[in-house]
């Protein structure tokens, strides 16, 4: 439904979609979280992080090629960041990108990681061969990659987490994001998307306070 509304946006122009400016996707978050945390999170993990990173870092042919139906929702993506050990820590980032003729070759663990194992694409970062970090749009039914969903949560029930494991995964250069080059432009990424998060913490503190009042 929400993307039925043209919702799944986080302010990207999308070819055939009326234009969304940032106030209004931040209020978007904002009221999807004051009615579900899950639904606003999932928003957050589609639009801000995966369909963000391909939009700011991507080519202009990733760009048409998932922008579009990712908005839709007819393609569901991850953004494969956090490891099990040290969360989003660069610097300790142990996930490998190795070139091998014209694809990547990627081992690693990843955790926490919302629609990691009920999608289509996720977008994974690794240290490439030249020790900065490379981000790649992998097929989530590639082989050697592993994603079990996280059982137990205390919160955020309505969006499954996994648990990734990738083993020698292949993956064509066309699939790696060419303008990230370093973390620097991951963290840009992470930056607007934790906008985004604090006006879905106003949404949640507004439903508290009225239901309270109540």
């Amino acid at each position: 439904e929400a993307a039925r509304r043209g919702l799944i946006r986080d302010g990207i122009d999308i070819e055939g979609e009326r234009p969304m400016s940032i106030r209004a996707n931040r209020l978007v978050a904002l009221e999807l979280a004051r009615c579900d945390a899950s639904t606003a999170t999932a928003v957050i993990v589609q639009a801000g992080l995966a369909m963000q990173s391909i939009n700011s870092l991507g080519s202009e042919e990733q760009k048409k090629k998932y922008l579009g139906p990712m908005a839709r929702m007819e393609i569901r993506g991850a953004f494969a960041l956090t490891e099990p050990d040290h969360g989003s820590d660069s610097v300790a980032l142990e996930t490998t990108a190795k070139r091998d003729g014209d694809d990547w070759v990627i081992n690693g663990e990843k955790k926490w990681i919302g629609h990691g194992s009920v999608g289509h694409i996720a977008v994974v970062w690794a240290r490439k061969d030249d020790g900065e970090v490379g981000g790649f749009i992998v097929d989530q039914d590639a082989p050697g990659y592993h994603a079990k969903t996280i059982e137990g949560k205390a919160s955020l029930r309505g969006i499954p987490q996994a648990h990734i494991t990738l083993n020698d995964v292949r993956v064509p250069d066309d699939r790696r994001l060419p303008g990230a080059r370093t973390f620097r432009d991951t963290a840009a990424v992470l930056g607007g998307t934790r906008l985004g998060v604090a006006w879905s913490a106003l949404g949640m503190a507004i439903d508290c306070y009225e239901k309270a009042l109540k």
